[in-house]
């Protein structure tokens, strides 16, 4: 776009006619380095679009993978022999469902595709009464398939149920309505500022997910439309991997530029798409600037002219070089255009541009890394707030409210000195195993394995305000899950297996103790001798409490009993008992 010629005086005129054969080269310049700004431009829009198309394409994926790994640990509980009781069997179940954002419902159906039930999480009526169709079980390994009551974008995966090469049934996962175009909103709000320049299309070109109120919203087509109007594609290029950038006007006659990319794996495609005026503003500012430049010129002697030229045309090169490093990745070269003007402002923001891009992949694997590393010592909740940088992995702790709950296994010491070593500690992963499940299940950590026992603390969390009653019932079930494997135990271990569990609560101080070489994510406080002096106390199959605990679960559906006061080891005073009665 060229600016209006300006009015000139007269004797302005005449200083530009001594002045022609020397602007006449630098006007040339100016076209040809504008060119040159606008195709780097168009390379740093096109990186920045296949950005956001990589980053689409890992959360699709991770939902993918998600709905997968919580199908299959349902599938496997499911079909575990060793669980005899169907109530624990069907809470287990239900657990991979907790946190799982991208799965919504679990249906389950027999060998031969026939519904029995389904385990949902949403509030809606997430799968309707339909059996699988014999297609669906041409095969028997875990696949793919479309949902029997699929809405736009959903998917679900199948996963047999029984010993490896027998089905005895089926468990199908199915995605949460809707979730996908959520995260496809969020994505395009954080890159661009606008909920619609982001949506997943089918091989039919339907919108599958997308923002609701835009033109991209689900269930719109886009055949001969918007993007998919200057790049032509067949039902067949869905499955195939192509990638394709494209400028064009949409419906309404703004010149728009976009990047597609195809899923092989779902035969769908990825559309990042947004105004030129949007993406190209910063060159229309450069431009206006750089005519600017050539206007001053015109009324300056030829070497002054000269100067001014060269000082522009350097600092676009260098802004070029920048967005072909860009263009290969290179995402920590930085600006060094320090000219104090639009064109200073332009490589600024380049290099602003390609940082945060840098920073969002490095900080989204960090965080995915760190949250599944502390995971597995630490609540999901503080393990995310550490990950998120809302908690700090350092020595120190917090006050709080703790409810603690040893568990130890009765007789152990007897079995472990007849048994081999191995078969002692395989008999305590499976023990461990479940009694962690039945923590988590109930909102609380597991702090540590001692021997042949376990520490579990409630409340460590901020979500887990009625941890005296949480423990209370992660008691009752671990009796209950070891009562029901105890005739399985005995017979492969020769062993009576019998739980004696102590649980007290108070403050304590909770968080990372230890040294700077090593730290542990633990509980320190008077509730944590008292609840191990408890587990001491405790016969096989008792629960023992202290008023604490009982003065915070009155009026609940647990039976107390009281023991009356008695002596502990390291307290100067006598301790009323309660015992739990199953």
């Amino acid at each position: 776009m060229q600016s209006p010629r300006p009015k000139l005086p007269l004797r302005v005129k005449w200083a530009i006619a001594l002045v022609v054969v020397g602007v006449t080269p630098l006007a040339v310049s100016a076209v040809v380095v504008t060119g040159i700004q606008r195709r780097g431009l168009e390379n740093a829009e096109r990186e920045v679009e296949l950005a956001a198309v990589d980053q689409v394409s890992e959360t699709l994926r991770a939902d993918v993978r998600e709905i997968a790994e919580r199908t299959t640990r349902a599938a496997r509980v499911l079909s575990d022999a060793r669980i005899t009781d169907e109530g624990a069997r069907l809470a287990l179940a239900e657990e991979s469902l907790t946190n799982a954002d991208a799965l919504d419902s679990i249906a389950i159906f027999d060998a031969n595709g026939k519904f029995i039930d389904a385990i949902s999480r949403g509030k809606r009526e997430s799968y309707a009464a339909r059996d699988l169709s014999p297609a669906a079980l041409s095969g028997k390994k875990a696949a793919w398939v479309a949902a029997p009551d699929a809405a736009l974008g959903e998917l679900a995966y199948l996963v047999p149920l029984g010993e490896p090469g027998e089905v005895s049934g089926w468990a199908l996962g199915i995605a949460a309505h809707g979730g996908l175009s959520r995260r496809i909103v969020d994505l395009s709000r954080a890159r661009f500022n606008a909920p619609d320049r982001i949506a997943i299309v089918d091989d039919d070109m339907r919108v599958l997910a997308g923002d609701a109120g835009g033109s991209l919203a689900p269930g719109a087509v886009l055949a001969r439309r918007d993007i998919f109007a200057r790049v032509v594609m067949t039902k067949a290029d869905f499955g195939k991997e192509f990638l394709a950038t494209a400028q064009w006007d949409d419906d309404t006659g703004t010149p728009m530029v976009g990047t597609m990319r195809t899923v092989p794996e779902r035969s769908w495609a990825i559309v990042v798409r947004r105004p030129e005026i949007e993406a190209f503003g910063a060159l229309r500012e450069a431009r206006r600037a750089f005519l600017a430049s050539i206007g001053a010129l015109v009324l300056f002697a030829i070497g002054v002219g000269v100067f001014l030229a060269r000082r522009t045309t350097r600092p676009i090169q260098s802004l070029v070089a920048l967005t072909r490093a860009y263009g290969r990745r290179e995402l920590e070269t930085a600006s060094d255009v320090h000219t104090g003007d639009e064109l200073e402002e332009l490589g600024d923001s380049l290099s602003e541009m390609a940082g945060q891009l840098r920073s969002s992949e490095k900080e989204i694997t960090r965080r995915t890394a760190v949250e599944t590393n502390l995971a597995r010592y630490m609540p999901k909740e503080i393990a995310r707030d550490i990950a998120a940088g809302k908690s700090q992995l350092e020595l120190g702790g917090t006050r709080k409210s703790i409810t603690v709950l040893f568990a130890d296994v009765t007789a152990f010491t007897t079995f472990a000195e007849r048994a081999a070593p191995e078969k002692a500690v395989a008999f305590l992963n499976e023990l461990f195993s479940i009694l962690s499940e039945v923590v988590f299940r109930h909102h609380g950590m597991v702090d540590k394995f001692m021997g042949d026992c376990i520490m579990a603390v409630f409340g460590a969390s901020d979500d887990a305000k009625d941890h005296a009653a949480l423990a209370l019932a992660a008691a009752e079930d671990m009796h209950r899950f070891v009562e029901s494997n105890a005739r399985a135990w005995k017979t492969k271990y020769d062993f009576d297996v019998r739980l004696g569990i102590g649980v007290a609560t108070g403050d304590a101080l909770v968080g990372n103790l230890g040294s700077d070489a090593r730290l542990e994510y633990t509980a320190i406080g008077d509730a944590v001798n008292v609840a191990s002096r408890l587990e001491a106390l405790a016969r096989p199959g008792q629960t023992l409490l202290t008023e604490d605990v009982a003065k915070r679960v009155a009026g609940g559906t647990f039976q107390l009993n009281s023991l009356g006061k008695q002596p502990i080891r390291g307290k100067r005073e006598h301790l009323e008992i309660f015992e739990l009665v199953p």
